[in-house]
């Protein structure tokens, strides 16, 4: 293709940015644009990743209160599993002595046969 002075600006003017006059500014305004457009894109990845680390963080967070309330549930229901078993236990004992009291009582009352079979022989 050959190029003829007018044709040659106008390609100048597209692939460079430069105005028909020979004017840079309209190149360094594109640049400057570039330039802006990438510190967007710069800035938008850093706050993506602040976001995405501070939902990281939450999520630690989240699971060590969870870990803590679950420590917390075992330790109040081992209490009042204990309470239970002393409570329990302590009923099975009263039970026990006064089932002991009861064949004492029933086992007085019978008369020894061993001790009034020797009595008569």
């Amino acid at each position: 293709m050959w190029f003829s002075k007018k044709n040659l600006k106008e390609v100048l003017v597209d692939l460079l940015g430069l105005d028909p006059n020979g004017d840079v500014a309209v190149c360094k305004l594109k640049r400057d644009l570039e330039e802006l457009k990438l510190e967007k894109e710069i800035a938008e990845r850093d706050i993506r990743h602040l976001v995405t680390l501070k939902e990281e963080k939450l999520e630690l967070d989240h699971q060590k209160k969870e870990v803590e309330l679950e420590g917390t549930f075992q330790k109040k229901e081992m209490v009042l599993q204990k309470e239970y078993h002393d409570k329990v236990l302590a009923q099975t004992e009263k039970a026990g002595k006064e089932m002991t009291a009861i064949h004492e009582q029933i086992l007085e009352k019978l008369p020894t046969f061993n001790v009034e079979y020797l009595k008569e022989g």
